[in-house]
């Protein structure tokens, strides 16, 4: 998400993975120029106007809340590690 919001002009701080005061200006104003409620936190909307970071990786980290280890229909979480 950093990298995205840097090669949009809007986030001037090291790309370092860390949500702070300088992540947060630029997510409010890329969420004021996309028309997205403006809330400086990630929310799954951000995350889907964002395009891939220029390095090719992906553009936001995981929104709060969000699992990438959902469990199996049968309830089951057989061959999944925590992430």
């Amino acid at each position: 998400m950093q990298r995205v919001l840097r090669d949009a002009g809007l986030y001037h701080g090291g790309i370092d993975g860390v949500i702070g005061r300088m992540s947060r200006a630029g997510l409010r104003a890329w969420q004021a120029e996309h028309g997205l409620e403006v809330a400086g936190v990630i929310t799954r909307e951000t995350l889907a106007s964002m395009p891939p970071a220029s390095d090719g990786g992906p553009a936001g980290h995981r929104v709060a809340g969000a699992s990438r280890n959902k469990p199996k229909a049968d309830g089951s979480n057989r061959g999944h590690t925590p992430a």
